[in-house]
């Protein structure tokens, strides 16, 4: 999945305090995805995410 952006602005990790209205998207993003990452578009950016569906056998 990815969603997109029009802010040209990098994507980055945030330290959000318990008041603050934002920066908590990509901490919510890493802590539940299995791997990220972000892609510049002609248009801004794409920021996508993967998500496992079970765990592996390994895990």
């Amino acid at each position: 999945m990815d969603v997109h952006d029009p802010c040209p602005a990098l994507p980055r990790l945030r330290t959000a305090g318990s008041l603050d209205a934002y920066g908590r998207g990509l901490a919510i993003v890493q802590a539940f995805s299995h791997h990220w990452g972000w892609a510049p578009t002609p248009y801004g950016k794409s920021v996508w995410f993967q998500l496992l569906a079970w765990p592996s056998a390994a895990a």
